[in-house]
Protein backbone atom coordinates (compact mmCIF):
# COMPACT_ATOMS: atom_id res chain seq x y z
CA UNK A 1 0.00 0.00 0.00
CA UNK A 2 1.38 3.47 -1.51
CA UNK A 3 1.78 6.17 1.59
CA UNK A 4 -1.07 8.10 -0.82
CA UNK A 5 -3.34 5.42 0.18
CA UNK A 6 -2.59 5.10 3.25
CA UNK A 7 -3.31 8.84 4.15
CA UNK A 8 -6.57 8.44 2.31
CA UNK A 9 -7.41 5.62 4.83
CA UNK A 10 -6.85 7.40 7.84
CA UNK A 11 -8.18 10.70 6.90
CA UNK A 12 -11.38 8.54 5.80
CA UNK A 13 -11.14 7.22 9.00
CA UNK A 14 -10.92 10.19 11.11
CA UNK A 15 -13.83 11.73 8.81
CA UNK A 16 -16.02 8.83 9.43
CA UNK A 17 -15.66 8.78 13.41
CA UNK A 18 -15.96 12.80 13.59
CA UNK A 19 -19.58 12.47 12.04
CA UNK A 20 -20.49 9.68 13.70
CA UNK A 21 -19.84 12.11 16.94
CA UNK A 22 -22.19 14.43 15.71
CA UNK A 23 -24.99 14.25 18.03
CA UNK A 24 -28.54 13.66 16.32
CA UNK A 25 -31.46 15.21 17.48
CA UNK A 26 -34.79 13.14 17.51
CA UNK A 27 -38.09 12.94 19.30
CA UNK A 28 -38.48 11.36 22.62
CA UNK A 29 -41.63 11.87 23.64
CA UNK A 30 -44.83 13.47 21.31
CA UNK A 31 -46.52 15.76 22.86
CA UNK A 32 -49.53 14.22 25.23
CA UNK A 33 -53.12 15.17 25.84
CA UNK A 34 -54.91 13.91 28.86
CA UNK A 35 -58.44 14.48 30.31
CA UNK A 36 -59.44 12.78 33.59
CA UNK A 37 -62.89 12.15 34.36
CA UNK A 38 -64.53 9.51 36.80
CA UNK A 39 -67.40 7.04 35.88
CA UNK A 40 -70.14 9.29 35.17
CA UNK A 41 -67.63 11.23 33.00
CA UNK A 42 -67.56 14.63 35.58
CA UNK A 43 -63.78 15.60 35.40
CA UNK A 44 -61.44 15.29 37.98
CA UNK A 45 -59.25 18.07 38.97
CA UNK A 46 -55.71 17.92 41.34
CA UNK A 47 -55.24 14.44 39.98
CA UNK A 48 -51.28 13.64 39.66
CA UNK A 49 -50.22 11.95 35.79
CA UNK A 50 -46.89 10.81 35.29
CA UNK A 51 -45.62 10.63 31.78
CA UNK A 52 -42.63 8.02 31.93
CA UNK A 53 -40.51 7.37 28.83
CA UNK A 54 -36.72 6.20 27.69
CA UNK A 55 -35.28 5.27 24.65
CA UNK A 56 -33.35 2.25 25.95
CA UNK A 57 -31.12 2.34 22.98
CA UNK A 58 -29.60 5.50 23.29
CA UNK A 59 -30.55 6.69 27.01
CA UNK A 60 -28.83 5.52 30.20
CA UNK A 61 -31.54 6.55 32.33
CA UNK A 62 -35.27 7.57 31.79
CA UNK A 63 -37.47 10.66 32.60
CA UNK A 64 -40.45 11.11 34.31
CA UNK A 65 -43.05 14.04 34.71
CA UNK A 66 -45.64 14.60 36.83
CA UNK A 67 -48.78 17.31 36.09
CA UNK A 68 -51.47 18.22 37.83
CA UNK A 69 -54.91 18.47 36.21
CA UNK A 70 -56.85 21.76 35.81
CA UNK A 71 -60.66 21.96 36.66
CA UNK A 72 -61.45 20.54 33.65
CA UNK A 73 -59.51 17.54 34.42
CA UNK A 74 -56.97 18.49 31.91
CA UNK A 75 -53.41 18.10 31.72
CA UNK A 76 -50.53 18.44 28.70
CA UNK A 77 -46.92 17.44 28.41
CA UNK A 78 -45.02 19.15 25.77
CA UNK A 79 -42.80 16.80 22.97
CA UNK A 80 -39.73 16.06 24.51
CA UNK A 81 -36.55 16.02 21.98
CA UNK A 82 -33.00 14.33 23.13
CA UNK A 83 -29.54 14.11 21.27
CA UNK A 84 -28.17 10.69 20.41
CA UNK A 85 -24.78 10.36 18.54
CA UNK A 86 -24.44 7.88 15.77
CA UNK A 87 -22.06 6.02 18.35
CA UNK A 88 -25.44 4.87 20.08
CA UNK A 89 -27.18 3.25 17.13
CA UNK A 90 -23.69 1.17 16.75
CA UNK A 91 -23.58 -0.31 20.01
CA UNK A 92 -27.05 -0.67 20.16
CA UNK A 93 -26.52 -2.77 16.78
CA UNK A 94 -24.11 -4.50 17.87
CA UNK A 95 -25.85 -5.77 20.90
CA UNK A 96 -28.29 -6.99 18.88
CA UNK A 97 -31.87 -5.15 18.34
CA UNK A 98 -34.05 -7.75 20.22
CA UNK A 99 -32.54 -6.88 23.59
Amino acid sequence: MTARAITRTWIAGVAFVAVALIPIPYLAAPRWQVWVVDDSGAPLEGMTIRLVYQNSSAEAEGHEENRTTDDRGYVAFPSGCCCAASHCWVRWISRGSTS
